[in-house]
């Protein structure tokens, strides 16, 4: 039996996935995080969600995909936690040469911490001044 979720539900989730979590990546994206303000973002998304009548399926549930009884919620704090991990990725990346991370490595630096994320190519750093 194919299972599909009420259509309102289904569009209202796949509304906020495109218009609310788009702009998050934005707002998440810096390293610190404050996870009482995730927790009423997530608040907030369900509120919606639901039409403010409360949860009617545990949010656990709901990040499952639909043939695992969920409407393929995006869990923020997940959500989170990868843009952090996408960025340090990026950062140790020794083919990127953005100019985010030679301002990250110089400032760094100026503070002593040269080797925040030691690589083994922390000795041949390209943009030494």
């Amino acid at each position: 039996m194919l299972e599909i979720p009420p259509t309102h539900i289904a569009r209202e989730n796949h509304c906020y996935q495109i218009t609310v979590v788009s702009q998050l990546v934005y707002l998440l994206s810096p390293l610190r995080s404050n996870y009482r303000v995730l927790k009423e973002i997530n608040d907030s998304l369900c509120t919606f969600l639901w039409n403010g009548k409360g949860d009617k399926i545990k949010r656990k549930v709901m990040i499952n995909d639909f043939s695992g009884g969920g409407l393929k919620m995006i869990d923020i704090s997940s959500f989170n936690k990868s843009l952090k991990t996408t960025w340090i990725k990026k950062y140790l990346d020794n083919n990127n040469k953005g100019k985010w991370k030679i301002f990250f490595d110089i400032t760094l630096k100026k503070y002593g911490c040269q080797n925040f994320f030691p690589t083994t190519s922390t000795l041949e750093t390209p943009y030494q001044q």
